[in-house]
């Protein structure tokens, strides 16, 4: 059922943020940013008759107003309309040929997309950046191509909340593991000096 990873995501996010976040400006904005996505979820507008999601166009704007704050704005620019338009090719290709799906395509399309973003990446907020705007700028590629052989379709529904968010958690998990990891190396230098120390003596 779409929108079930969405909101189970959202509000585990929305729990991170609130919860084990150091106190400041940025947990504070993170956790409104959340909040204010998994709120509007349900509401849509409409523009040159096409339906967009609110949450869908929160989270759009969120990531442009990263875009700006980048160093190489170019190269993240390519990247995003690579990525974006690879998207839109799979997307096309499963309406042609539907029977390389084997698995649930939300998972598919996660796992090849957060692979290509990682390859081009530098860092963890350029990863997030990358797949969140890939997405949203190949789903409304695809939206308005599928359009004009009569399929009606919204832009940014529950099914695409559902990549965006997996694709989010995603980075956030290697993350995660990567802080774990050098805080696991760290420690091991300490012992390390302590044993060196204690065999000196």
């Amino acid at each position: 059922m779409d929108g079930i990873l969405f909101y189970w995501l959202g509000w585990i996010f929305w729990v991170i943020t609130t919860f084990f976040m150091q106190k400041g400006k940025n947990r504070t904005t993170l956790t409104f940013f959340i909040l204010l996505i998994i709120a509007l979820s349900l509401m849509k507008f409409t523009i040159l008759g096409y339906e967009i999601g609110l949450s869908f166009f929160v989270l759009i704007c969120g990531s442009f107003f990263l875009l700006v704050k980048q160093n190489r704005k170019l190269y993240t620019l390519f990247v995003i309309t690579f990525i974006g338009f690879s998207y839109t090719g799979l997307r096309l290709w499963e309406v042609v040929s539907p029977v390389w799906v084997i698995i649930p395509r939300v998972y598919l399309y996660a796992a090849i997309i957060i692979l290509l973003t990682l390859f081009f990446s530098r860092n963890y907020v350029q990863c997030f950046l990358i797949g969140c705007l890939s997405i949203s700028l190949g789903e409304v590629v695809y939206v308005l191509l599928v359009d004009r052989i009569g399929w009606d379709l919204p832009i940014g529904d529950s099914g695409i909340m559902d990549l965006l968010f997996l694709h989010v958690s995603s980075v956030l998990i290697l993350y995660i593991w990567k802080e774990i990891k050098l805080k696991f190396e760290d420690i091991l230098q300490q012992v390390e000096l302590q044993k060196k120390g204690w065999t000196n003596e």
